[in-house]
């Protein structure tokens, strides 16, 4: 699961990921309402807002598939979090403790891009 993103986010985002590493190019929202099994797509309309608001994603209107993947942050397995919370528990840690400090690093090595507000 992505830091801050909800389970229907991280579904969006992780279909789109998967989409463009297996295709090369990203997906129509079409694509995305048969494929990641969304009702709508005012549904999709929404989550990709929250994602740009995010930093995940930057939405370039006007363009036939007008997506891109930003990244600010890896999506963290199932695997990994169990990892975590072993080191947590090894450490003597909180694990909001051991986040803060894995935040504070990533953001240390990768400069932050804000997203220009919409005119």
């Amino acid at each position: 699961m992505s830091f801050g993103l909800t389970q229907r986010q991280t579904k969006l985002l992780t279909y789109i990921r998967t989409f463009f590493e297996e295709r090369g190019t990203m997906p129509t929202f079409d694509q995305i309402k048969v494929g990641a099994g969304f009702k709508s797509k005012g549904n999709i309309h929404e989550l990709m807002a929250a994602l740009e608001e995010r930093g995940y994603i930057r939405r370039l209107f006007n363009r036939a598939r007008g997506i891109e993947l930003l990244d600010p942050m890896p999506l963290i397995d199932a695997a990994t979090e169990i990892e975590l919370t072993g080191y947590c528990a090894r450490a003597g840690a909180t694990a909001a403790t051991v986040v803060a400090l894995a935040l504070a690093e990533y953001y240390r090595n990768h400069p932050v891009r804000f997203v220009e507000p919409r005119r």
